[in-house]
């Protein structure tokens, strides 16, 4: 691979040094001894600022559509990338998905401080 790789986010808003620090994790996570099983739960060793900063981003903006009824529609999309956030950001907070009610089932303390199960 040569150095002409760019990254408009990066080249528009980072500096020369942020830009390398970029170049070496994207080599890191092409040369990783990691298996390809543990890659996707090992994603965080290798986000970028500007990546974390637009799943954030993304993150704040599902929290405030979360209850506005209707579909959430993306247009001129590239990967769809958005969109597979907004379908994981579902399954963390949609009490309808099997992630939520499992969660909604965990142990908790009323008002009184008991211990029960809060039912979704």
């Amino acid at each position: 691979m040569n150095d002409q790789r760019s990254c408009p986010v990066t080249k528009a808003y980072s500096s020369e040094d942020e830009v390398a620090a970029y170049r070496a994790i994207e080599d890191q996570l092409r040369s990783t001894p990691m298996g390809s099983d543990e890659i996707l739960g090992q994603l965080g060793l290798f986000l970028t600022r500007a990546s974390m900063a637009r799943i954030l981003f993304m993150h704040d903006l599902y929290l405030k559509i979360l209850d506005v009824p209707g579909s959430i529609i993306e247009l001129g999309c590239h990967w769809g990338q958005n969109l597979a956030l907004f379908t994981t950001f579902r399954t963390i907070y949609d009490r309808r998905t099997s992630a939520a009610r499992s969660s909604d089932l965990t142990p908790s303390r009323d008002m009184k401080g008991r211990l029960s199960r809060t039912a979704g």
